[in-house]
């Protein structure tokens, strides 16, 4: 069972139009942020309040209806010709597709801050169809790097939270702050973005009538504290080598999956080197050495990074294989 805290903070009725009128360009915000907040302002005119739920734009909504300081450290570091490139991949893309383009777009950028602390340095190139994702440098040796995001299931707790959360800062939805607390529990995780929809439609009716205890195909929601789970639902799982490796076969390799399609870029490609962000499930317990075996035993041919990050995760780290 987790809990979501309810904030008090509540849009002005015109804040669409705020975000309207807003000029980017102008505005005091750090020029390495604006390239992103243009893509934040289209969507928002797009979507409209539905916008108000993804987690990207509600720091941006904040900003400039509520005067909140917003700020990206990462930012600082990385130069504008990348952040801009990078960012004019995010086309129309809407609710669940945008926030997960843009999550893909992150993973990019702190690819590249890990590779210069590295000593790879990054080269502007015109991208087209088919192009790796970075080009960098090092030495006198030029480098194709694709990046891969493989997000975890903890990643619908962040998407519930910041869905109830945006919710809770419209106008229209009073009956939402009246609470302090939303209880839920997942009773089936979503696969794919039509059921990812489904759920946040069963946690809209909630959010619609809050006092009420909603229970819907993938999820169950409550102002008043739920009843435990299954003692099973909390058992951690202690991997061993062999179950390590038998894991990343399956989640990472095959038709359409993130090692599969590195390895099939790396054929295209000299000098290419992969990059993967990995989250680990809260509830799979995995021993760093047993990971780099299993990461080894696909014998790439190419060099592999791989940031292995997850809730269960005290301090992220990075493998190098091969």
């Amino acid at each position: 069972m987790k809990m979501i805290l309810i904030s008090k903070k509540v849009l002005p009725d015109d804040w669409i139009e705020k975000v309207k009128n807003f000029d980017i360009d102008q505005s005091n915000l750090p020029t390495s942020l604006k390239p992103l907040c243009h893509k934040i302002k289209q969507n928002i005119i797009n979507e409209k309040e539905d916008s108000a739920t993804s987690y990207f734009n509600q720091p941006f909504i904040e900003h400039i209806c509520l005067n909140e300081k917003w700020e990206l450290d990462i930012y600082e570091e990385l130069p504008l010709e990348l952040i801009e490139e990078i960012f004019c991949e995010l086309g129309s893309e809407k609710g669940i597709q945008y926030d997960t383009k843009l999550y893909s777009l992150f993973s990019e950028l702190y690819a590249y801050k890990y590779l210069v602390s590295q000593g790879y340095q990054y080269k502007e190139f015109e991208r087209s169809p088919g192009s790796c994702d970075l080009i960098l440098q090092k030495g006198c040796a030029e480098y194709n790097c694709e990046v891969k995001l493989k997000k975890s299931e903890d990643n619908h707790h962040t998407r519930i939270l910041f869905f109830i959360k945006g919710k809770a800062c419209l106008p229209e939805y009073k009956n939402l702050r009246k609470i302090d607390t939303v209880f839920y529990k997942i009773i089936e995780y979503p696969n794919g973005y039509r059921e990812i929809e489904n759920m946040y439609k069963e946690i809209e009716s909630f959010c619609k009538k809050p006092n009420t205890l909603y229970k819907g195909e993938y999820i169950e929601l409550s102002s008043v504290k739920l009843k435990p789970q299954n003692p099973n639902d909390y058992l951690i799982r202690q991997h061993t080598e062999n179950t390590t490796t038998s894991l990343i076969e399956k989640i990472l390799t095959g038709e359409n999956r993130h090692i599969t399609k590195l390895i099939e870029k790396s054929q295209k490609y000299d000098n290419f080197i992969g990059y993967l962000s990995l989250d680990i499930p809260f509830y799979d317990d995995i021993k760093r050495f047993d990971l780099e075996d299993a990461f080894k035993s696909l014998e790439m041919d190419f060099k592999l990074y791989v940031n292995v990050n997850g809730v269960g995760i005290e301090a992220p780290y990075v493998l190098e294989i091969n």
